[in-house]
Formats: structure tokens, sequence, C-alpha cells
């Protein structure tokens, strides 16, 4: 028997027993008596109906906040009326619980974030607002002029206005896979149509006439890709700022990013993904960020997650990391100013230099957190800023050096045709010499044979005339002997006489 039927039970035996007194006493109780004793019975039957209600509610209450968080079963009435279990006390520090992390992120016990909350995440926001800087979006080119300036219009924001001399890196509207590229880096000349309220704060909803003018000399190319989006009428950004660098940038890429179907899409593992957006020699630098650190990656790129074990530095200054943080710090130690990333926040803390992870065990400061995918490799962020006006530089000084070149080569050029005139009257000297010096070579020639001539001539004269100086000595010798021989001969027939008379 339930407490209801007890209780009902227990009222009509009371009013009953009422009812019989009441009649039993009418001979001897005046009508008024009667009168207050029946309304103090129905006071009391009302204040005990009341009393049933309001143990009825209490139990009710109970029920809803406390049932189940004792450990009772649910009453089915209760839950088929609350649409499930009740134990609304619990329910509401799971939820006052779950509305705390949805805040402020989810911890470990060791403090360490591993899901971020509102605070982080606006935090995260800002950081990469402040790191993006003023945007315009949806602002249409009206012309380009031939000295290359820029009319623009753009919707004019109420967060803030476009003013003269800032610089504004213009970007098309469409992604890099719809042809979207960046169209360079101009300089506000003038701007019409600022509206502004009482307090000089912007107004929404107008429009913006802005014309730009070059911040660095633009070449054949980017006037051609600045012409082609002008005459299609694309739509641009304006950025004050250029886009910053970010470690996995690409880690929330969507399929509506890439232009496919999600099917496809899921098909494809992150670096198939990457080689449809990036040059390829990019990829494998994308690919390798934040992983397992390999051999062939640099030393100076190798990061560890460490934990602090006590406050560092601990001198007088205000210590950069404190007990029980948890870092990824460069294994090598870096100079110069140098950004740690804080795995706790999410942000990055800038220190003017970190000693190598090995003096820092040595010095007992920090010990290593034996976490999957610690050493990671890092790789080094581009500094887009530094990289496009480097590019302009470059660019205007080998313009610089291309302009020397070609008055070189047209001084080149004037030195060689006047050299070419001198080699031409050479040529034409030389031609009448080679015609002298033939017409000299044939007269050498008959010169030559002339004198061969002569020569042969000479021989045969020389020859002859020894021949007959031959011929002379040998007839004198024959003249001489036959001389010799008819002397003899005279001597010999007519005897000596010997000397003459009267010599003596």
């Amino acid at each position: 028997m339930d407490l209801e039927t007890t209780l009902l039970i227990l009222a009509v035996l009371g009013t009953i027993l009422f009812l019989v007194a009441l009649v039993m006493s009418y001979k001897s109780w005046r009508w008024h008596t009667m009168l207050l004793v029946g309304l103090v019975f129905v006071a009391g039957a009302v204040a005990t109906w009341l009393s049933v209600e309001t143990l009825k509610v209490h139990q009710s209450w109970r029920g809803i906040l406390f049932l189940d968080d004792l450990g009772d079963p649910a009453d089915p009435k209760l839950s088929i009326q609350f649409g499930g279990p009740t134990g609304l006390i619990e329910k509401t520090e799971k939820l006052r619980e779950e509305n705390y992390e949805l805040e402020f992120g989810k911890e470990t016990e060791r403090g360490e974030i591993i899901a971020p909350g509102i605070v982080q995440l606006q935090s995260q926001l800002a950081s990469i607002l402040v790191d993006r800087g003023r945007l315009w979006n949806d602002a249409q080119p009206l012309s380009l002029s031939a000295e290359d300036v820029l009319v623009v219009e753009v919707p004019q924001t109420e967060t803030y206005r476009i003013e003269k001399n800032i610089p504004l890196y213009i970007f098309g509207e469409k992604t890099p896979l719809e042809g979207g590229k960046y169209l360079g880096m101009f300089r506000v000349e003038e701007v019409i149509g600022n509206a502004t309220d009482e307090e000089g704060d912007a107004t929404p909803g107008g429009k913006v006439q802005v014309t730009l003018r070059p911040g660095w000399p633009i070449s054949e190319e980017e006037r051609n890709r600045l012409s082609t989006s002008v005459a299609n009428k694309d739509l641009w950004r304006l950025y004050d700022k250029t886009p910053v660098d970010r470690h996995q940038v690409f880690s929330g890429l969507k399929s509506s990013d890439m232009k496919i179907e999600e099917d496809e899409f899921n098909r494809l593992d992150m670096e198939a993904r990457l080689r449809k957006i990036l040059p390829p020699q990019s990829v494998q630098e994308y690919i390798d960020d934040y992983q397992p650190a390999q051999d062939q990656h640099p030393p100076e790129r190798i990061e560890e997650l460490v934990e602090f074990i006590e406050d560092y530095p601990d001198d007088d200054t205000d210590p950069h990391f404190s007990e029980g943080q948890q870092l990824w710090l460069p294994r090598v130690g870096a100079e110069g100013v140098v950004e740690i990333r804080d795995s706790v926040t999410g942000g990055t803390i800038e220190v003017e230099a970190i000693p190598s992870i090995s003096e820092l065990l040595e010095q007992e400061v920090i010990e290593r957190l034996d976490e999957e995918g610690s050493p990671r490799y890092s790789r080094k962020l581009r500094d887009y800023a530094y990289l496009f006006s480097d590019l302009y530089r470059e660019r205007q000084r080998q313009t610089y050096e291309i302009n020397e070149k070609l008055v070189e080569m047209k001084t080149v050029a004037r030195v060689i045709g006047e050299k070419q005139e001198i080699v031409d009257r050479f040529t034409k000297e030389k031609g009448r010499l080679t015609n002298d010096a033939e017409q000299f070579h044939r007269d050498h020639k008959i010169i030559q044979a002339l004198t061969d001539s002569m020569d042969a001539q000479r021989k045969a004269v020389d020859t002859a005339l020894r021949k007959v100086r031959q011929e002379t000595i040998s007839l004198g010798e024959k003249l001489n002997t036959k001389q010799l021989k008819a002397v003899r001969e005279i001597d010999r027939r007519s005897p000596d006489p010997g000397p003459p008379a009267g010599a003596g």
C-alpha cells in the first residue's frame, strides 16, 4: 500500500469520527460551538491537504534534483515528464564544467590545454588578425592607366578606412586553384568618398574610390596580369600587410578549398593534396613540418619537447620560462631574437637567445618529455614582406645592370662600327695590296725565270770558259813541250861554239 492510499484512508476515518462526534455532541453544544469545531476541522483538513501536497512537491523536486545523484532509481513519471533521467544538480555541474571548458579550454592535470576554448580561440584570432593586418574585400578595379596608376572602388567598412600614403598588397579574390594571383604592392595616392560620422568613425555601406600607384616599378608580365584582371572585372582583396606564414597552414585544408569532390578529397593523402596546390620543390618541406625529425633535416631546424623544472633565467629579471612550463625548444639553441611556441597557451614567447638543450640539461633547468613526435622538424617560416621587397630590389638592381649593359653594348657596338670601318678600309687596302702582291709574285716568277735562265747561261759560259781554259792550258803545255823539244833539237844540231874570241 502506497503513501497516498494510506493518507486517503486516514482522512476518510478522521472525517467519519468527526461526524460521529459531532452528532453525539449536538445536544450539549451550542450551534456556534459546533460551527467553530466544523471550521477547525475543515481548516485542519485543508492544512493536512496542503502538507501532503507540499511533501509531494518536495518529493518531486528531490527526485528531479537528487534522485539520480544518490544512485536511486529514477522515477518513471519524472523521466517521462522531463524527457530523460533527472538529477539536475549533476547535470548543472556537468553543464558548468562543459561551459568552463568551452570558455577556457580543456586542460590536462599538468595544465596543458588539449582542446582550446573561446579564450584561446579569441587570442589566436586576435593574433591572426594582428598578423594579417587590415583587409578590404570585394575591391572592384576600374581602370589602369599607361603610367600604371590604378583606380579601385572599395566598400567602406565600419572598423577602419583607407588613408593616403599607406601601402596596399593586392590579391585576387579567387583561390590559386581558381587562377587567383598576387598582383603587386601599391601605395595610396588619393582617396575619394571617405564618409565619417560626427565622432570621426567611418560610415559603412558607401563606396570609396582609391587611386593607387605602384610601390615598385612593375614588369611587363605584372602589367599584363593587371590589365587582364581589370578587363575581366575580377574582385580583389587589399591588405596593408603581406600574409604571414604559419606552421601547419594547410592542416585544415578542405575539399571546397581545392574545388574537388569530397570522395576524391578523402582518397588523397596530405602529400597528394599539397602537390596539387604547391610548387614541387616546396611540397616536402610542408609535409615534414612538425613531423618526427629525420637524418636529412638540418640540426638547427629540430625541436624537442621539454619541461622546465625551475624558473629560467633565475636572475633579478622576470623569467621568460616558469617551473612546470612545457615548450618546444631548438635542439642546438639559437642566437638573436627567437620565437618559442608555448604548448599550453598556443602563443609564442620572444627571447633574446636560448642555449642548446644539452646545456640546459647540464644546468638541470629542464628535462626531456618522452612524447610521441619529439624531436620534430620545424621548417623555417617565410617572411613574405621581406621576400617581396627583396625580390623587387633584386629585380630593380638587375634592371639597372641590364640598362648599364645596354649602354655598354651600344658603346661597344659603336666602337665595333668604327673598327669595322677601319677593317673595311684595311680590307680594301688588303685587296689592293693582295693584287700588288699577286703582280709582284708574277713579276717575281718572270724575273726568277730570267734569273734562272741567266744563271743557266752563266753556268754554261763558265763551263765553256773552264773548258777553253783547260784546252788553252793543255795547248800551252803542248806548245811549251814542243818548243823545249825544238830547242833541244836545235842545240843538238848546232854544237856549242864556246866562248867568243877576245873574251876573257
